[in-house]
């Protein structure tokens, strides 16, 4: 199982080389045709995963690879300008409110009735 760490560990992995390195090692035959039948593109972290498996890799660890990382260029809002939090907040009221609105307008229908455009009507006036 050398050659699957050689494998993982190389900067220039070839797919075609993966599936054969799974062929070579791994019971299920029906995934190996899946990886060897399968876009190369949409298979390989799959096919890298399977691999790590087969060596030994804790699914902890596996499983910890892949969590998101924390991004270090995500600032807090305490740390924008007032008129920034100011703007954020009204831009917030403002969506919520449209919503509201749309809303209590799909709700009245689709009817022209007179009872219906006057509710309509009050609904717009009063925002």
């Amino acid at each position: 199982m050398d050659d699957i760490k050689t494998w993982l560990d190389s900067q220039d992995k070839e797919y075609a080389q993966g599936v054969s390195l799974l062929a070579k090692y791994h019971k299920n035959r029906i995934l190996i045709k899946n990886f060897s039948n399968g876009n190369p593109a949409f298979h390989f972290k799959k096919l890298e995963y399977e691999l790590k498996k087969l060596i030994g890799i804790p699914l902890t660890v596996l499983f910890a690879e892949n969590t998101p990382k924390p991004n270090p260029t995500c600032v807090s809002l305490a740390l924008f300008p007032d008129v920034i939090r100011q703007a954020k907040n009204t831009v917030y009221e403002l969506f919520t409110t449209i919503s509201i609105m749309h809303r209590q307008l799909f709700e009245l229908g689709e009817s022209n009735s007179d009872d219906v455009v006057r509710q309509r009507k009050e609904l717009i006036e009063k925002q």
